[in-house]
């Protein structure tokens, strides 16, 4: 599909990234992934948790999303307790907090892959947009 995109002009080779396996897994890794599952499991069920063991045991044959899902399933019968799209923004909503002051004093320096890729756009805004 990106190429039919990059083919028909749509984009530009140099403003698209694609991840070795996901988003998810390639920014924040695995562990901090489990540790946010563990944090929200922990709003639902008390001295509820899964380990990366019990994660990497069952990614045989699985994304490491449908792992999750599957281990929690079995563990605690909750279907999916968080999309992708909000377990990305759960772990990045701190750090957007502590860019916006970074950036502001030019102290930025990336902590996640995805703002490598930021970070030199961000550079041609003008600050006040911020």
């Amino acid at each position: 599909m990106l190429e039919k995109h990059l083919k028909n002009n749509n984009l530009q080779q140099e403003n698209c990234i694609v991840w070795k396996q996901d988003f998810e897994l390639d920014n924040f890794g695995l562990e901090l992934i489990i540790e946010t599952y563990n944090k929200i499991l922990a709003r639902k069920i008390k001295d509820s948790s899964i380990s990366v063991k019990e994660i990497e045991k069952d990614l045989k044959n699985k994304s490491w999303f449908e792992a999750i899902n599957s281990v929690i399933y079995k563990k605690y019968r909750l279907k999916q307790i968080i999309s992708k799209p909000g377990l990305a923004m759960k772990i990045l909503k701190p750090r957007i907090k502590q860019i916006k002051k970074e950036y502001r004093t030019e102290e930025w320096k990336p902590v996640y892959p995805i703002e490598q890729v930021l970070k030199p756009i961000l550079r041609r805004v003008p600050k006040y947009i911020h």
